[in-house]
């Protein structure tokens, strides 16, 4: 059984697996729902300052940035997923 509250697991994790990866949903995905995008743009204007926590390898932080967010910081408890980042 995976235990996500370990570093070890995610070090592990990102170790073996550098591809970029969503857990949930992306940010906006190229294909269909872009609900994640619309649920943050109403809540969170352009200008804001955005804490991603636990971002692991997502697509979000550049997803935002390339939809005109510009003060973005990203932190996950995985120095290999920061690093891919």
């Amino acid at each position: 059984m995976a235990n996500y509250g370990k570093v070890e697991y995610w070090e592990d994790r990102y170790q073996k697996d550098r591809e970029q990866f969503d857990w949930l949903q992306r940010f906006n995905p190229p294909i269909g729902n872009a609900e994640m995008r619309d649920i943050v743009m109403q809540y969170a204007p352009h200008s804001a300052q955005v804490l991603i926590v636990g971002c692991g390898t997502s697509r979000m932080p550049e997803e935002m940035y390339e939809e005109g967010y510009g003060s973005l910081t990203s932190i996950d408890i995985s120095y290999s997923a920061i690093k891919l980042q």
